[in-house]
């Protein structure tokens, strides 16, 4: 649980530190891989906290895949839906966020104005973070 607490505590922390960086980011018209601001070790652990910012063009897709580590979603501008396996998709929109576990496989589409979004996640530096989903 203290862990849990530290993670959303460091999220919060460098989202509110990359203000300044989320504020300049240029639209961008296609797809872009979500772009690093941040990684930090999580000390006594063998992992890092990742924040990162991305964009999606309307109505594009990132097709189904799975990730290693958690990850925790905010979506700035326009909406995003989340289509995780064996679960209804779900509509996020600027101003919500949502969470990701490990392992979850998924998949997101853009609505139709496009999506801006910052993540962070938790992820062994030794391992891939973003792996094929299982057929």
């Amino acid at each position: 649980m203290m862990k849990t607490k530290y993670l959303i505590a460091a999220f919060f922390a460098a989202a509110a530190a990359s203000n300044s960086v989320i504020a300049k980011e240029a639209a961008s018209a296609s797809n872009q891989p979500t772009r690093v601001l941040q990684r930090i070790n999580l000390s006594t652990t063998l992992y890092q906290l990742g924040l990162g910012i991305g964009e999606m063009a309307p109505d594009t897709m990132k097709e189904r895949r799975m990730q290693t580590g958690p990850e925790v979603v905010y979506v700035l501008e326009g909406e995003l839906v989340l289509m995780s396996e064996g679960q209804a998709s779900k509509t996020i929109k600027a101003g919500e966020s949502f969470q990701i576990p490990a392992g979850s496989v998924h998949a997101t589409k853009a609505g139709p104005q496009g999506a801006k979004f910052i993540a962070s996640w938790v992820w062994e530096p030794a391992k891939p973070f973003v792996v094929p989903a299982p057929r």
